[in-house]
């Protein structure tokens, strides 16, 4: 019988711990507010003539990572213009590393008929709260 106790009471301890940690977490998610992936990094394009851009207006206390961006047409990888200035930052996963916040604008190199699809493939964190997984997103032309 007392081994039946103690394995009862470990039962409930456990199961009491596992059941606080969830509460503490969903708060925690709760008061953070993280915003889903496309309200922290609104996409918009612009064609005029020959100039092809792509922007993102990026929410406060959120970022883009440069390296993580990346524009396609028929799989083949485009040659970007970064016309937005890129900062310095440490980051604890990926050590140093360039990010984008507020707005970023990219220029395409290349001309488009109507219609053409792109695929824009990027990623971003909430700063010291969350790291989204690499977005992918598709526009036509």
């Amino acid at each position: 019988m007392p081994i039946y106790r103690s394995l009862n009471s470990i039962l409930y301890l456990f199961i009491f711990l596992a059941f606080t940690q969830h509460l503490i977490s969903q708060n925690f998610f709760d008061n953070q507010k993280i915003l889903e992936v496309d309200k922290a990094f609104e996409l918009q394009t612009t064609q005029l003539k020959n100039q092809n851009k792509i922007v993102w207006l990026i929410e406060d206390n959120y970022f883009l990572y440069k390296d993580s961006i990346k524009i396609k047409h028929n799989d083949n990888e485009l040659g970007l213009l970064f016309l937005t200035k890129s900062e310095k930052y440490a980051d604890i996963f990926l050590g140093d590393s360039e990010i984008f916040r507020t707005e970023l604008v990219v220029e395409i190199k290349h001309s488009f008929r109507q219609g053409d699809a792109l695929k824009i493939i990027f990623q971003g964190c909430a700063e010291n709260i969350y790291c989204y997984s690499p977005v992918q997103r598709e526009i036509i032309f």
